[in-house]
């Protein structure tokens, strides 16, 4: 009885066979960002304005009184925590698994 060669499967423990890796933007984490983008944008004649408008809305802390305020985290740290969790619900869910199998390139949620 004649023996059979076994094909031997290499194993790339960083990379799987026949796939490229690819750039994927995650487009809720950059839509958490765009409140503070535009408020920026909106106050770049001073530097300070910029500066104040970003400690606002990334800690909450109103600058010059030092006290804090809940709602000047709706233009900073709230939108971006929201799209934290939008990312992290749409891969556990397998969203992000489903838009590349439908070969739509870059963007994932």
């Amino acid at each position: 009885m004649a023996k059979r060669a076994v094909a031997r499967r290499r194993y790339f423990p960083m990379r799987r066979m026949g796939h490229k890796k690819k750039f994927t933007l995650p487009i809720a984490i950059v839509a958490g960002f765009m409140p503070a983008v535009v408020g920026v944008y909106n106050r770049r004649s001073s530097a300070t304005e910029m500066g104040n408008f970003l400690q606002a809305g990334f800690t909450g802390i109103t600058p010059g009184t030092g006290k804090f305020n809940f709602a000047n985290l709706r233009t900073g740290a709230i939108p971006l925590v929201a799209g934290f969790v939008a990312h992290m619900i749409a891969s556990k869910v397998g969203l992000n698994r489903v838009i590349a199998r439908a070969g739509i390139p870059v963007i994932r949620i």
